[in-house]
């Protein structure tokens, strides 16, 4: 059975580098960062447990505050700021830059 597709025959030009230099030719690395689970959870732990719960009693706090009549259990926008929380202070923590 002869197949239905075409065929397809693209020629490309692309710039030939040679002209440049080694020692002009340029790049930029871009940094990685990583969570060192291993700092966080040995060093940083006792720090990381308390800012958690502080912000969870921070969270409690501005819902009982709030005028608005509000369900004692927690929203998906609850749940979202938490975990925004968890991440910013796990990398505030144990935040290494690897190359």
């Amino acid at each position: 059975m002869p197949s239905d597709h075409a065929a397809i025959s693209l020629k490309l030009k692309l710039p030939n580098f040679k002209f440049i230099p080694l020692n002009k030719r340029t790049f930029t690395k871009n940094e990685a960062k990583k969570i060192n689970n291993k700092k966080l959870r040995e060093v940083y732990v006792d720090s990381f447990k308390s800012s958690i719960n502080d912000f969870i009693k921070q969270l409690v706090q501005e819902k009982t505050e709030s005028s608005l009549p509000t369900s004692p259990h927690p929203t998906p926008e609850d749940f979202e700021q938490l975990e925004k929380f968890i991440v910013n202070k796990a990398n505030e923590l144990a935040e290494e830059t690897t190359w």
